[in-house]
C-alpha cells in the first residue's frame, strides 16, 4: 500500500523507521569466557525473552565486563527492542519496549529513540503494521526466516505529536489490560465449564441423572437383556453368513461349524463400581456391530500422505475433526480410486471416531450429512 493512498489525520504524518531515533545491534559475549555469564546482572535478550510487549527479565543475564568484550551493546530502558532473524518471523513479528537496561543477541536489534518519540507508540504502530512488514520486508532464500534491515529502515508508519503519541499509549494499554482480563475470565469459564462437562458426563454413566425416570419406567428392558438380544442376533448373522458361504461352494458344513464362532470377551467386573439396577457392564468389542472392519485404525505412514490429497472427494477424517468436535473442519479429500484402496478404514454416518494420540480421549460421532 502507498503512503499517499493511506489517510492520516490532521497534524499528522508518515515517517520513516530510520528518521525515528538511532538503530543497535546485538551480539554474543565469548561461550569460552563462562565468567561473562556467571553471576551476570545485565539482561540479555533473545528471541525466546520476546514473548511480552513489556520486558523486564531474560532468561540469560551478563556481567559488565561481558558487555565491554563483545559486539553487544547496553541500551537504556525505554528502547524499542525486534526480532530480525528467527524461525517466529514465519508468522510473527515479535516487538517489545524494555523497562530496564538490557542488551541484545545478534538476532535483535534496538532502537533507542529520538526526541518526542514515545517507544510504546512506534512499537503498537509496527505491531498493526507486523503482517505487511513481514511481507515486504523479509529475506528470501535464507535457512532461517529474517528481516531485511536495510528495507525495513526504509518502512513509513504514522505519527502524531508526543502528547498524542503518549495518550494513544494510554488508551491502548487501558483497552488491552481490559481485553486480557476479558481473556483470563473466559479461559477460567472454559475451565469451569470443562469440569462442569466432566462432572456431568460421570453422573450420566453412573445413571444418576436419570434415577426419578427409571422410577417411573420400570417396565423398561434391562440392559443385560438388551446385550443379550444384540449378541444372539450377532451370533444368527455369523452363521447365516457361513451358510451362505457354504452353499455358495456347493458344500455341507462340517458337523461342529458352529463351534467355530467367537463369543466377544465380556469385561471383567471384579474391580468395577456397582452400577443401577437394570444396569450391566459393556465393552466396545460386545457393542461393535457384526461386521468387518468394525473396530478399526485409520491408516498409516505411506497409506496416506499428503501427496494423495484432492481438492475435492471423499473427505478425510482425522484427529483436526476430533478435538475440535467438528466433523465439517478442514479440507483434505481423496478421489474414489485412493478411497477404494483404503476403503477397510471408512467411516460412515453414526460411527465413533476417538483420537488415540496426542490429545487422548476425545470423541466424535459423524452425523447424517457426512460424506461416507
Amino acid at each position: 500500500m502507498s503512503m499517499d493512498s493511506r489517510q492520516l489525520p490532521e497534524r499528522w504524518c508518515w515517517a520513516i523507521i530510520r528518521e525515528l531515533g538511532e538503530w543497535f545491534g546485538g551480539g554474543t559475549p565469548s561461550k569460552n569466557h563462562p565468567e561473562f555469564w556467571e553471576q551476570g546482572t545485565i539482561p540479555w535478550i533473545s528471541p525466546k525473552d520476546m514473548k511480552v510487549s513489556k520486558l523486564t527479565v531474560a532468561t540469560d543475564y551478563i556481567t559488565e565486563e561481558a558487555v565491554r568484550a563483545s559486539s553487544t551493546t547496553l541500551l537504556g530502558s525505554k528502547s524499542l527492542l525486534m526480532v530480525v532473524r528467527s524461525g517466529i518471523l514465519r508468522h510473527t513479528l515479535p516487538i517489545a519496549v524494555n523497562e530496564v537496561p538490557v542488551t541484545l543477541n545478534q538476532d535483535m536489534k534496538g532502537l533507542v529513540p529520538g526526541k518526542g518519540i514515545v517507544p510504546e507508540y512506534i512499537a503498537y504502530a509496527l505491531m498493526r503494521y507486523s503482517n505487511e512488514i513481514l511481507q515486504t520486508c523479509s529475506k528470501t532464500g535464507t535457512t532461517v526466516n529474517s528481516i531485511e534491515f536495510p528495507l525495513f529502515r526504509e518502512y513509513q508508519i504514522p505519527l502524531a505529536s508526543t502528547s498524542e503519541q503518549q495518550r494513544i499509549v494510554e488508551k491502548l494499554d487501558e483497552l488491552l489490560t481490559n481485553l486480557d482480563a476479558g481473556v483470563a475470565a473466559l479461559e477460567r469459564v472454559k475451565s469451569n465449564l470443562k469440569r462442569f462437562q466432566a462432572s456431568v458426563l460421570k453422573a450420566a454413566v453412573e445413571g444418576r441423572l436419570t434415577e426419578r425416570w427409571r422410577e417411573e419406567h420400570t417396565d423398561v428392558e434391562p440392559a443385560d437383556e438388551l446385550l443379550k438380544r444384540i449378541l444372539a442376533e450377532r451370533r444368527r448373522k455369523w452363521e447365516e453368513e457361513k451358510l451362505n458361504n457354504y452353499e455358495a461352494r456347493g458344500k455341507n458344513p462340517p458337523k461342529y461349524w458352529r463351534d467355530k464362532y467367537k463369543e466377544p470377551l465380556p469385561p471383567d467386573t471384579s474391580n468395577l463400581p456397582s452400577l443401577p439396577k437394570g444396569w450391566c457392564w459393556a465393552n466396545i468389542d460386545l457393542l461393535a456391530a457384526h461386521e468387518a472392519n468394525a473396530i478399526k485404525a485409520g491408516p498409516f505412514g505411506s497409506s496416506l500422505k499428503k501427496s494423495c490429497f484432492e481438492s475435492d472427494g471423499y473427505k478425510v477424517y482425522g484427529q483436526e475433526q476430533v478435538i475440535r468436535n467438528d466433523p465439517y473442519y478442514g479440507d483434505y479429500y481423496i478421489n474414489e480410486k485412493k478411497y477404494n484402496e483404503l476403503i477397510s478404514c471408512s467411516v460412515k454416518p453414526g460411527d465413533i471416531l476417538i483420537s488415540l494420540v496426542g490429545t487422548i480421549g476425545r470423541l466424535l460421532i459423524l452425523p447424517d450429512d457426512v460424506v461416507p
